[in-house]
């Protein structure tokens, strides 16, 4: 869903914005982010678009604050390997992750 509110609206933040919210701080309140990186690459290619509506959204503000989440280390824990990642969606049922998986 959050994939064709990008495609059928690349002008707009909201699909970009929601999909980064979902890889950078996962599915629901306390869970583990997906992939963070992903998430920073979301919002760059909104801001990069530009969509006309990246003030209402706040984008340079939450890209900041994903950055500092993605240096900050999780209980000993390392970056996420592409692996990993694929191993949480998954788990979460996220079916559309090769879709938005680098090459």
């Amino acid at each position: 869903m959050l994939l064709e509110l990008i495609r059928d609206h690349p002008d707009r933040a909201a699909g970009y914005v929601r999909l980064a919210d979902l890889f950078g701080y996962g599915p629901t309140p306390n869970s583990e982010h997906i992939d963070r990186e992903r998430a920073c690459e979301l919002l760059e290619q909104a801001l990069a678009r530009p969509v006309t509506d990246a003030a209402h959204y706040d984008l340079e503000k939450r890209l900041v604050e994903l950055r500092d989440q993605a240096r900050k280390p999780q209980c000993g824990s390392t970056s996420t390997s592409s692996q990993e990642t694929a191993k949480k969606f998954r788990r979460l049922g996220l079916l559309t992750y090769r879709r938005w998986n680098r090459p």
